[in-house]
């Protein structure tokens, strides 16, 4: 008995002592690269927030800031190396899911990691199977935000414990925190397009905000409120209440 705990004692060891060697490698490596963040949130204390972060990990970053989808595109156009964006879904004046897209076409080596206050469990897959290289939920902790950030810089791709927990679980047919929300039955579009009606928008609004057809907008209103079994904007607002 005694020497099974010896041994696992000296296996704890080695292990911790690897992870150690493993991650003062990754950011050895990334502090003799000279990269350039651009971070888009609406919130100038999110911005901030995440500007000292990026300056706590002693990374030899330029840093820029954006605080809509048009200046964030702008900024992308005006830019001629953007190694990471990392941006929040909801902000004013842009597509939101199409944002990885839309910036790879732009600088087709850049990493986009989602930082966001949605749900992880209904949107992260969502937004990694339209491009992103990660999912960050606000809620996170600063230690998780800063590895977060050197992961997508390092491998290109963050998937959090308890994303990669929900997966494994569905993988096995275990899991039912986000099978049981009616919010998953909903395209991409048909979810912006309720997210902006909760807000309050009127489908003008959304059709400018989104740069689509009224008509279509009202197809799209349409189909989430058959699939969420709601008939006015209040119910929807209920429902979306219910899970958020």
């Amino acid at each position: 008995m005694a020497v099974k705990i010896v041994l696992k004692q000296d296996l704890g060891q080695i292990v911790a002592s690897f992870l150690f060697c493993y991650h003062h490698n990754q950011k050895t490596k990334l502090s003799k690269m000279s990269v350039h963040i651009l971070v888009a949130d609406d919130h100038a204390i999110v911005r901030q927030g995440i500007l000292l972060m990026i300056k706590e990990l002693m990374l030899p970053a330029t840093v820029s800031q954006a605080q809509d989808y048009p200046t964030l595109i702008e900024m992308l156009h005006a830019t001629t190396q953007v190694d990471l964006l990392l941006c929040d879904i909801n902000m004013p004046g842009g597509d939101s899911i199409k944002i990885a897209e839309i910036a790879k076409a732009i600088h087709p080596k850049i990493k986009t990691l989602i930082f966001s206050a949605y749900s992880e469990d209904l949107y992260a897959m969502r937004y990694i199977n339209s491009g992103a290289n990660g999912f960050l939920h606000k809620d996170a902790s600063e230690e998780e935000i800063k590895n977060a950030i050197v992961a997508v810089l390092q491998t290109g791709r963050y998937v959090s414990k308890n994303l990669s927990e929900s997966l494994i679980q569905k993988a096995f047919g275990n899991d039912n925190s986000a099978s049981d929300s009616p919010w998953t039955l909903l395209s991409n579009r048909e979810m912006e397009v309720a997210e902006l009606l909760v807000k309050g928008l009127g489908l003008l609004e959304i059709s400018n905000q989104l740069d689509i057809r009224v008509s279509t907008i009202s197809t799209y209103k349409t189909r989430l409120y058959d699939k969420l079994k709601v008939s006015n904007l209040a119910e929807l607002i209920a429902v979306y209440n219910s899970f958020y």
